[in-house]
């Protein structure tokens, strides 16, 4: 339950404050995407060819894959994060 909140947390935060962070080029957009509909990040075909393609900058991507932020994305979510971090350690 903690870890779904804070995962929707981070998104909203970035949903809402898309255009403060222009380092992310399309900050919605993965960076490990599926090549169709059917597909998705880390798919593979029987022959274990990818059936996802990863863009060559993701340094510049908020999100990895459809659901996690990369290391920049995080970059950015965790300060504002960090106060309710800090309350939820410091109360186990």
């Amino acid at each position: 339950m903690i870890v779904l909140e804070f995962k929707f947390n981070a998104c909203n935060f970035l949903i809402m404050h898309v255009k403060t962070f222009s380092i992310f080029q399309d900050p919605l957009k993965p960076c490990c995407r599926g090549v169709s509909s059917a597909s998705n990040c880390g798919s593979m075909d029987e022959q274990g060819d990818r059936l996802y393609q990863v863009c060559s900058s993701p340094w510049y991507t908020f999100f990895w894959d459809s659901v996690h932020p990369t290391q920049a994305g995080w970059s950015v979510v965790i300060p504002s994060l960090r106060p309710t971090l800090d309350q939820l350690l410091s109360s186990l």
